[in-house]
């Protein structure tokens, strides 16, 4: 599904709504304090978009409102801390869209069920995935197919990092690999930021990631953008060509999506989804937002539940056609 606009759907929660909360006692007002559990560590885009959220939030929505970061188990850590958590509205969940709609179908098993133990909220952005070579490549090596050379010519250096198995990251270098014979050897992280700091370093020849984890590199010629996963070549990087630009039939634009626990009530639930995409509305964040490769994008809970449906019928056919399958 493509999403063009920054505000898809806003929800349909006026003054007089929120006022029949508060006469029943159920508004999210009366929290002393709230969090957002991201599966991210500090300075990941998905986690600096957390935190200007809760910025906006803080005072409206609760009295204190915090990031919480878990990373690990490619976010599955933060996802299970969510489900667990007491449904009262002061645990919120950050998480890209892969771990719901991708995970299902490359994991024998999850410690949780996207459908049952999640309440849709929001959408919160849109993002595309980019492949970028390290100073480890020579530098002469400047496109995708010279890149896929050197790595048949030297296997045991054409390593890759991602922020974990079973990622979108992930399977596009897989399929990339399968599609032109090139070896791929995956080196999951707990998240981007250590990744790039060894495609730095040298430690690693290439990496699969979110843009934006490679925007603030770029400058240097530290980093080396090759392919983006979108339909159509990045505004932030409109020199970068396609996977489909390329010859290779790759395509993947993931989200970011507000959840909370399935057992908080509706009330909860829509004084929570009000609070989001009325932060997620303010031009500055979506402006900062941008500066990290996140185009922020709010929505009903109903949009982001069928987006949610829609793409894990995607991924399935996906999977069943390249018998992807993830390994912890």
């Amino acid at each position: 599904m493509t999403i063009s606009r920054r505000s898809l759907v806003i929800g349909s929660w006026g003054a007089g709504t929120l006022n029949a909360m508060v006469a029943r006692g159920a508004t999210a007002q009366e929290l002393r304090s709230s969090r957002i559990l991201v599966g991210v560590p500090a300075g990941a885009p998905g986690d600096l978009l957390a935190r200007a959220v809760a910025d906006k939030m803080r005072g409206r929505y609760a009295s204190t409102f915090v990031v919480e970061n878990l990373p690990g188990a490619s976010t599955q850590l933060a996802i299970s801390a969510a489900v667990r958590s007491t449904p009262d509205g002061s645990t919120l969940l950050l998480t890209p869209s892969s771990p719901l709609s991708l995970f299902p179908s490359t994991f024998a098993k999850l410690p949780y069920r996207p459908d049952a133990d999640l309440k849709p909220l929001t959408l919160a952005a849109m993002f595309n995935h980019a492949f970028a070579i390290g100073p480890s490549v020579p530098q002469e090596i400047n496109s995708l197919g010279a890149y896929l050379e050197w790595a048949k010519a030297n296997p045991d250096k054409a390593t890759y990092g991602t922020s974990g198995v079973g990622t979108i990251p992930h399977l596009l270098c897989v399929m990339l690999g399968r599609l032109s014979a090139a070896p791929m050897l995956n080196v999951p992280y707990k998240g981007s930021s250590l990744a790039v700091t060894e495609l730095l370093g040298g430690q690693i020849a290439a990496m699969s990631s979110p843009i934006g984890t490679f925007l603030a590199h770029m400058p240097s010629g530290k980093v080396r953008l090759l392919a983006v996963s979108g339909s159509e070549r990045s505004r932030l990087a409109p020199t970068v060509p396609t996977y489909q630009e390329l010859g290779f039939p790759i395509v993947a634009r993931e989200w970011l999506g507000f959840f909370a626990p399935q057992q908080v009530s509706t009330p909860l639930a829509q004084a929570a989804a009000k609070g989001l995409c009325d932060a997620l509305d303010s031009p500055e964040l979506a402006r900062r937002a941008a500066t990290h490769g996140l185009e922020v994008v709010s929505s009903s809970p109903e949009a982001l539940a069928g987006m949610l449906h829609a793409d894990s019928h995607e991924w399935r056919r996906v999977i069943r056609e390249t018998g992807f399958k993830a390994e912890l």
